[in-house]
Order: C-alpha cells, then sequence, then structure tokens
C-alpha cells in the first residue's frame, strides 16, 4: 500500500476515533449536570414528603419510566414547582408523584395542597 493511501486510512481512522471522543465527552457533561438536578429535585419531594432519598428517587424513577419521560425532564417538572418562574408539574405526572409520595411517607403529615406555599400543588 502506498504511504499516502496508509497515512490517509490512518488519519480516517483517528478522525472517526476524534468523534466517538467528543460524543461520549458531551454526553458525560450532561450527565453531569442532570444528575445535579435531579438531587435537587430529590431533595424537594424528601422534604415536601419527608421520605428518604431512596424513596424519593424509587419514585422518580417509577413515574419516569410509567410515563415515559425522561428523570432530567421530570426533575425539571418537579423544581419548577418552587420557582416563581417555573412551570406546574405537568398534571398527567402529578397525580402519579402524589399518590406513590403519599403512600410512602409518614401517615402523621398532611398531604400537600394549595396551602403548602409552591404553587401547583
Amino acid at each position: 500500500m502506498p504511504e499516502c493511501a496508509h497515512d490517509c486510512a490512518e488519519l480516517a481512522v483517528l478522525t472517526c476515533q476524534l468523534r466517538a471522543a467528543h460524543h461520549r465527552i458531551d454526553q458525560l457533561q450532561q450527565a453531569i449536570e442532570s444528575r445535579g438536578r435531579i438531587g435537587q429535585a430529590l431533595g424537594v419531594l424528601m422534604c415536601r414528603y419527608a421520605i428518604d432519598a431512596e424513596a424519593a428517587f424509587a419514585t422518580m424513577t417509577r413515574v419516569s419510566q410509567h410515563h415515559n419521560v425522561k428523570l432530567r425532564e421530570l426533575a425539571e417538572a418537579v423544581l419548577g414547582t418552587i420557582t416563581c418562574r417555573g412551570e406546574p408539574v405537568p398534571h398527567g405526572l402529578r397525580p402519579a408523584l402524589e399518590e406513590l409520595l403519599v403512600s410512602s411517607g409518614p401517615q402523621e403529615r398532611r398531604k400537600p395542597g394549595p396551602k403548602s406555599g409552591l404553587p401547583g400543588w
């Protein structure tokens, strides 16, 4: 094989590997960013429903899978309930979260409602 053809083939392989590495870096950066927002949403659910992190994560995972919504999107919806500029949790997801969270927490706490001071709940 002529040296030029060999160099071109090697360059093509390296270019492909570089593209794959850039794609993987982008995925990891998005995962890192999503992880923080998911953790914040878990904290909101833990506080709001007096449950532990494991129960909050299990609930979010189940709702995410059952409603075919990415976990990071569900986290953003939950976080949106605590900001003035955010949208409330979509009506289709809110009852599922409510049902699972109310049934998994202590019985003596009250169910969140309009007096909770949080928009959309």
